[in-house]
């Protein structure tokens, strides 16, 4: 698998002025995250320094997300912090706010730390929902509400394209600009939304044209085309004339903003792939996003102190950004997984949608 580069997933979003309308924002250090074998203890930990052109910080305050086990920190500051009451299967995310002497908050740094599960022990992932759309036949889609499978879907076919259900799988067709969308409700799927899941698509019969893309993405809002609640993440396929890449792309994090997105990372690949299959973890206020081209079968779940320890090639991407905190109780009030085949510019695109497979941590 490609090598994705690292990057500070706050840097380049789109959304405004900087909280507060400074014109020294403050930027928070990149997303960090340590994992350690079964029986094994999590070291202590540093926060990289905020970068404050403004010398606006006066205080920081790190606040503790168990999303599987009770752990907890002690420390101040940027650190270190040390953790106290882990055990194998523990995933615990620090958040520390860095806040200014009003204590607004004005960007938040985070910090994911995973002991793995000991090998020979229940498997850390339970099938949530599954399709083989090559299976079903429901035949052509039009936007709006379906049912494939059992599964509820929102569907938004843009204008002289098409979606049809049929022995090839989902098959996209599309001659013009804009975006066609094949999403579902992720709090439908699983137990709870704030315990780690994994969503993943398969695709085959990628034919893109220039400025064509084909990919899947984390909206969270109450549509996938609809104003967008916490930050939504993107992984997706690019024609860039004749030269294709896989991009990850983010949105600000505006409550209420749009949900375009901005490019947060690119590795390029070496030819036109025809299949690929597109996972995204996600964890607490991380997602974790891993691609593997020329293949349509879908992994089983990599286990979580793989996917959050090994950043070559589970890509992170944090929600956290600065002035805005994620809606409760739910990190993630809304989720939609969602395939999603299109160009701005206009393109002639056709694929297959094969399958999709939802995991969540059990």
């Amino acid at each position: 698998m490609p090598v994705f580069p690292c990057f500070d997933p706050t840097t380049g979003a789109s959304g405004g002025a900087a909280p507060g309308g400074s014109v020294d924002p403050v930027t928070p250090p990149a997303a960090a995250s340590q994992s350690v074998a079964a029986g094994g203890s999590l070291a202590a930990f540093t926060f990289g320094a905020f970068t404050d052109p403004g010398a606006r910080i006066a205080s920081y305050a790190a606040t503790v997300k168990n999303v599987v086990g009770t752990g907890t920190i002690s420390g101040t500051g940027l650190g270190p912090y040390s953790f106290s009451g882990t055990a194998d299967g523990e995933v615990i995310t620090v958040e520390l706010d860095a806040k200014d002497a009003s204590s607004n908050v004005l960007a938040t740094a985070v910090y994911t730390g995973s002991i793995a599960t000991p090998t020979g022990g229940t498997s850390e992932w339970s099938q949530a929902a599954a399709t083989d759309y090559t299976t079903t036949s429901t035949g052509s889609l039009s936007s709006g509400s379906a049912v494939i499978d059992g599964i509820t879907y929102d569907v938004t076919v843009a204008a002289g394209d098409t979606i049809t259900d049929n022995a090839s799988g989902i098959q996209f067709s599309q001659t013009g600009a804009g975006f066609n969308y094949l999403g579902t409700d992720i709090n439908n799927l699983v137990t709870t939304i704030d315990a780690p899941f994994r969503i993943a698509f398969s695709f085959d019969n990628l034919s893109l044209g220039t400025n064509g893309t084909a990919g899947v993405a984390i909206y969270s809002n109450t549509t996938p085309d609809a104003a967008i609640t916490s930050s939504s993440f993107q992984l997706r396929l690019l024609n860039s004339g004749g030269t294709y890449s896989m991009q990850l792309l983010r949105t600000s994090g505006a409550t209420g903003g749009s949900s375009s997105f901005t490019v947060a990372g690119s590795t390029v690949l070496g030819s036109a792939p025809t299949s690929m299959v597109i996972e995204l973890y996600v964890v607490g206020p991380m997602v974790f996003a891993a691609y593997t081209v020329g293949t349509t079968v879908i992994p089983s779940p990599a286990t979580l102190a793989t996917v959050t320890g090994t950043p070559a090639t589970y890509a992170q991407m944090s929600g956290a950004t600065g002035g805005f905190n994620f809606l409760t109780p739910a990190w993630w009030p809304y989720a939609w997984a969602t395939a999603i085949i299109g160009s701005g510019p206009g393109a002639t695109i056709t694929c297959d949608v094969l399958a999709i497979d939802v995991q969540e941590l059990v």
